[in-house]
């Protein structure tokens, strides 16, 4: 049976550390990151209680599944480091710019109750 994903209106600009991604056999590799990294969540998964999308960076694994208790919204300073005022993201056409991820200053609070 497959896991309904709910798509979230726009992408949105995240933090994890952990990350699940389901193989064709349905068994679950779980992807680890030492330190909180850049992910996007495109999706929720209610079954799961996970975030759906990708990392930012990395080897390109397609809909992981981020654990709402390791994922969590970036923060503007955390954005303000990575100094650019564009991010390519993996899976989607195009370049959006900040302002397309948080659009009227929303960085996905409120997504996750």
């Amino acid at each position: 049976m497959e896991n309904p994903i709910e798509p979230l209106e726009s992408p949105v600009l995240m933090v994890a550390t952990i990350a699940y991604q389901i193989l064709a056999n349905g068994e679950l590799r779980k992807l680890t990151r030492p330190e909180p990294e850049f992910c996007y969540a495109k999706g929720w998964s209610e079954p799961d209680q996970a975030y759906v999308g990708n990392w930012l960076e990395g080897f390109g694994f397609f809909d992981v599944h981020f654990p709402k208790a390791s994922t969590r919204p970036a923060t503007e300073a955390e954005i303000a480091r990575v100094g650019a005022g564009e991010l390519r993201i993996v899976g989607y056409e195009g370049t959006f710019t900040k302002r397309e991820l948080f659009p009227d200053g929303n960085r996905g609070e409120g997504t996750d109750e």
